[in-house]
């Protein structure tokens, strides 16, 4: 208090115009002074009492604050920084020491006082608390100016208004000389400027200043707000908050022009908060959002052990003012330096900051006095849909040396979106970098979490002997979703490279380029007797798995485990869609977790029944000791089910939804059935029907029937020479992304019957799995059997996967296999044994009297041992005709065995 007025800046959600102002002429400091004094006595004594009470009542909507700082503003109205509910019941410095409990009944009485007091204070007088300075011209010096109205300002007591009327719409202000500090609270407010809707009009230039580093403007009496402005172009900072605290940095760009591009030439940090606490950046009413972007170090720059409890929230960093288009700052997007108890976003929508586009990291937190930060709920990497790579050319969270520090969490909103990003998606880095907490967040996916926006090197990276910290949880909303990261294969969902006690769990790792989990850079650690190597988590041993059964609504799960001796370890159980190529992991839906204790030998066997049912066909496990080192994933197993085989229908010819070929694909992947499950077709009309997918299908990942013949009015040939099949339905790749192929078959024993398969990026059918079948379909050509619609590559290509069949001695297994860009069948690597390839059309059309031949071979073995291609009888010869090369080629030392 001073003087009878409560020194605080406005509300930002009290509009401009409700805020009782002089005329716009300059009033002289002795006028003002008399204005305040006379009528405040009253609002003095109102004032000191509320304080009373506040400091000793803790009521619904206030918080306690230091002694001195009364806050009379309603919760909605008043800035974040001052009474944050997410800095409460977190790691954060202690808060001031407070009084003994009051009794309930006098607080009963206080909170009545209270209310009557607020109500009861003439609105009247509060309009006279502050004295208001107009920026009239747009010259430097003068009557008028804004350098005046800072100087009027400051030697003004007491919170302060300075407003725009500049006339026309927007306007520049030059100065030629650095502007003061701000030594006492004032807000400048740039949404006064006439005609002010949402951009700022105001442009505070320093394209004029050529010499030192002036900062657009510098605030060190705290308190104060700057709202509705353009900063730019100055050889200091846009903005520098130095001392006092409590300010509100609202609805401003700074860095970029009004158009939302760099000018050129713009400042070293878009706002520097040195030794200064407790301040809002940003805001979440519509306007309340800063852009700060284009700036030559850092979009904000958070430094020193005094600059706590600062609240960062709604803003654009390193994109456009749409949140679309990269306008990078030239470091990081927020670096926290040596600073505790900050918060970055927050769990709502209007607390979510954007930040993208800037050239190194998003957050940089470093420094072993950068503790109990908090970074909640942001876009970090995306653009403001977060659905588009927008990402930083770092990492998207780097922790060099912080302990303490908690990246998302486990309440609703509080993950973040960690994306897009050239570098790793999160970095703990540094033996100081400890305690820290990865939480909810999701790191590689789109916003929804299905969709792929990959970080281009690991999803999160522990190096440099950061230890003891922790990844995931199994609570809920604690899991991190972590997938399709990497660009290359050694690029893994979670890298330990070094360091000790990092647990790692309940996540969701699935679909990276590498291992789910790598300790140490060789790749799969194998397990050692007894567990007693060290190095990265101690490269902890991981379970051996030996069965799993799945009944529906139960899991039972049996194996062992081999590490130290007389310990317990947490085992977590997951279940994978997939089967990785490294056989190991992956780990894409979380099970649960079971605890066993090793004896003497170092040895322990379970079993272990989960009250849940499974997801995904393939099941790994991880261990952890009671350190916190988790190992990597073990080697997969494929589960057993007692549920007999379902059938799903397509029912349209939509992409996505109920009735879609996706979603009768995605339901028989997760239904766990003793199988295969089928897949049929039941479509309206005559047809024929296409199905165009724009993104790629999922991968038949648990056996599966796909049976096309089953569109009413289809039916497969019946011709020992020639093709009278009527197919109905036609799978059209023409829209899906380059390099992709139509249908993948990863499980072992499906079947694809019955359909056309077109025009796809790559192969029309790559084989993965084992003993699949191929029948009675066209590959290349459109449902009459004449028509070329080519795919990209190949017809078939059959993958290192053994015993799958093409065609067969049937005339309804006949498969035609023409048109297409490479080979009509490949089959490459020597464990691709024991192929068979009989009774196809390869080359022709499906009469066998057109030339339609694929643009490579007929037929090319890659190595494949102990292919049939043919057979003794006269319905397992093929017709290979009309191809651009060989119409069979045998190629590679592991080639051997086969018979044509």
């Amino acid at each position: 208090m001073e003087g009878g007025v409560l020194r605080r800046p406005f509300p930002s959600s009290q509009s401009p115009s409700a805020i009782p102002r002089l005329p716009p002429e300059r009033v002289a400091p002795a006028e003002a002074e008399q204005r305040r004094s006379a009528p405040n006595n009253l609002v003095a004594f109102y004032l000191n009492v509320c304080t009373l009470i506040i400091r000793y009542l803790h009521v619904d909507g206030y918080r306690y604050f230091e002694v001195g700082e009364p806050w009379l503003v309603p919760p909605t109205a008043r800035p974040l920084a001052l009474a944050d509910p997410h800095l409460e019941g977190r790691a954060m410095p202690q808060p001031p020491s407070r009084p003994r409990p009051i009794p309930l009944t006098t607080q009963v009485r206080m909170r009545a006082l209270l209310s009557f007091l607020l109500a009861a204070t003439p609105l009247s007088l509060t309009g006279t608390l502050a004295a208001t300075y107009t920026v009239t011209v747009t010259d430097d010096n003068g009557p008028g100016t804004l350098r005046q109205a800072i100087l009027d300002a400051n030697a003004s007591p007491g919170p302060d208004l300075i407003g725009f009327n500049l006339g026309g719409a927007s306007q520049t202000i030059a100065p030629t000389a650095e502007l003061p500090e701000l030594t006492d609270p004032v807000t400048i407010d740039g949404t006064t400027q006439p005609g002010y809707a949402g951009t700022p009009l105001v442009e505070l230039s320093g394209v004029g200043l050529t010499s030192g580093s002036p900062d657009g403007l510098r605030i060190v009496a705290g308190q104060s707000t700057v709202r509705g402005l353009l900063i730019n172009r100055f050889r200091g900072d846009c903005l520098e908050l130095a001392g006092g605290g409590t300010n509100v940095i609202e609805g401003n760009i700074l860095g970029l022009n009004s158009a939302g591009n760099d000018p050129g030439g713009t400042t070293r940090n878009g706002i520097l908060v040195t030794n200064s606490a407790r301040n809002t950046i940003g805001g979440t009413t519509v306007h309340g959002a800063n852009v700060i972007s284009g700036n030559n170090l850092n979009g904000i720059h958070i430094l020193g052990p005094n600059s706590s409890r600062n609240r960062v929230a709604n803003n654009v960093i390193g994109l456009d003012g749409a949140g679309a288009n990269a306008r990078g700052n030239s470091a990081n997007g927020v670096l926290i330096e040596n600073a505790p108890s900050n918060v970055i976003g927050g769990p709502s929508v209007t607390e979510r900051n954007v930040i993208s586009g800037n050239s190194s990291d998003g957050i940089e937190i470093t420094g072993t006095g950068a503790s109990a930060n908090l970074i909640l709920g942001n876009y970090i990497g995306t653009d403001s849909t977060g659905t588009v790579d927008r990402g930083n050319s770092g990492d998207g969270v780097f922790v060099s040396g912080a302990p303490g520090n908690q990246i998302g969490g486990g309440g609703p909103g509080e993950g973040n979106l960690i994306s897009g990003n050239a570098s790793e998606g999160i970095t703990l880095s540094g033996n100081t970098a400890a305690s820290n907490v990865v939480r909810g967040n999701r790191i590689g996916t789109d916003a929804a979490g299905a969709g792929a926006l990959r970080n281009d090197s690991h999803g999160v990276q522990v190096t440099s002997s950061a230890s003891n910290n922790t990844i995931g949880g199994e609570d809920s909303g604690e899991a991190n979703v972590v997938a399709f990261n990497g660009s290359s294969s050694t690029a893994d969902g979670v890298f330990v490279a070094s360091g000790t006690g990092n647990a790692i769990q309940g996540n969701s790792i699935f679909e990276k380029s590498g291992l789910g989990i790598d300790l140490a850079t060789n790749g799969v650690t194998e397990n050692d007797a007894g567990d007693g190597d060290g190095n990265a988590n101690l490269q902890q041993n991981y379970p051996l798995l030996v069965d799993a059964t799945h009944d529906g609504a139960t899991t039972a799960l049996a194996g062992s485990l081999d590490s130290r001796a007389n310990t317990a370890f947490r085992l977590d159980f997951f279940a994978n869609t997939l089967f990785d190529p490294s056989l190991h992991g992956e780990g894409e839906f979380y099970l649960g977790s079971h605890t066993v204790a090793t004896d003497a030998s170092g040895k322990v066997d379970f079993g272990v029944t989960l009250p849940v049912g499974l997801r995904g066909r393939y099941v790994s496990a991880t261990a952890t000791d009671p350190q916190g080192n988790t190992s990597e994933f073990s080697l997969a197993i494929k589960a057993r089910s007692t549920l007999p085989a379902a059938t799903f229908a397509v029912l349209n010819t939509n992409d996505v939804g109920p009735g879609s070929l996706r979603q009768a694909l995605l339901d028989a992947n997760r239904a766990i059935t003793a199988g295969p499950d089928r897949i049929e077709f039941n479509i309206p009309g005559s047809g024929p029907h296409v199905l165009a997918p724009t993104s790629p299908l999922p991968a038949v990942a648990d056996a599966a029937i796909l049976d096309g013949y089953t569109q009413g009015g289809a039916r497969p040939n019946t011709q020992s020479l020639g093709n009278d099949a009527v197919l109905l339905v036609r799978l059209d790749g023409n829209g899906l992304p380059s390099n992709t192929d139509l249908l993948t078959l990863l499980a072992d024993g499906s079947t694809v019957r019955g359909l056309a398969l077109t025009r796809s990026r790559r192969d029309a059918v790559a084989v993965v799995g084992a003993n699949n079948v191929l029948e009675g379909n066209f590959i290349g050509l459109d449902v009459d059997g004449s028509t070329q619609l080519a795919n990209g590559r190949d017809g078939i290509f059959i993958d290192g996967a053994p015993g799958n069949r093409v065609g067969g001695a049937t005339p309804e297994a006949r498969n035609v296999i023409s048109g297409n860009f490479g080979d009509g069948i490949e089959v490459s690597g020597a464990r691709a044994a024991r192929t068979r390839i009989l009774n196809n059309y390869i080359g022709p059309d499906s009469r066998g009297t057109l030339d339609h031949g694929n643009s490579g071979d007929g037929v090319f073995l890659n190595g494949a041992p102990n292919t049939q291609i043919g057979g003794p009888s006269a319905p397992e010869g093929n017709v290979i005709s009309g191809n651009s090369s060989e119409g069979v080629t045998i190629s590679g030392s592991s080639a051997t065995n086969n018979v044509i």
